[in-house]
């Protein structure tokens, strides 16, 4: 006999593992996410999977339509932009208020995530595109980490994800953006740490806009668009 607690372990298990594999693009935007092939896959009964996939559709990452089950959420332009764009404002807020706020530990934390990501930016081709990614992730996180707003950083993080999607679908590193992405980070972080809080947000802006201006040519490339 299963117990609540059981259950609610297992739901969590299959949204959590479901939820990384749509952003890593295990499946693809647009495929049926179809309960027997879900069920030998995660080795769970199709119930907890089943609620998985409906906490799932509030994620923006999974659509579910009448009588015909879910499917993962199909990506248009138009949305690539909306979520960058959106994104884009959430950030600059959360960055203005933690460079407001920061304390020497959060400034020695941006400085240990950029050592970390250097590594691999600096490292010849080719890179691991999963550790660059998780890098990534680490590095902007330790930047707005001191905003002080716990609502803001929840925000911040259910956007994240979506254009974490993105990225993993359209990821290409070479050599010349992995020196481009470098650059760009380092200038971040100097601007950060010395509190020039308009550079910084200019520097964020242009660093996403490059990111959102990749991210729609590569998509297009591999017909994803």
């Amino acid at each position: 006999m299963t117990t609540d607690s059981t259950h609610q372990s297992l739901v969590d298990y299959c949204y959590k593992n479901l939820k990384e594999g749509i952003i890593r693009g295990d499946f693809a935007p647009g495929e049926k996410l179809r309960i027997a092939k879900l069920t030998a896959h995660l080795n769970v009964g199709p119930t907890p999977i089943r609620e998985a996939l409906s906490r799932l559709t509030s994620s923006g990452l999974i659509e579910a339509e009448a009588n015909r089950g879910f499917y993962v959420k199909r990506i248009s332009e138009a949305d690539v932009r909306d979520i960058y764009a959106t994104f884009n404002k959430i950030e600059i807020l959360a960055l203005s208020q933690a460079i407001e706020l920061g304390d020497t530990s959060w400034e020695a934390h941006i400085l240990a995530a950029l050592y970390k990501l250097s590594v691999i930016e600096q490292a010849p081709p080719p890179v691991d595109s999963l550790t660059w990614l998780q890098l990534n992730y680490e590095f902007h996180y330790s930047l707005v980490a001191a905003c002080q707003s716990p609502c803001l950083l929840k925000i911040r993080e259910d956007l994240y994800q979506l254009f974490d999607r993105y990225c993993h679908l359209s990821l290409l590193l070479n050599k010349h953006s992995l020196a481009l992405n470098h650059k760009d980070h380092c200038d971040l972080a100097k601007a950060v740490i010395d509190r020039d809080k308009a550079k910084a947000c200019k520097l964020m802006t242009s660093h996403l806009e490059s990111s959102l201006k990749q991210v729609i040519e590569k998509l297009k490339k591999n017909k994803i668009l």
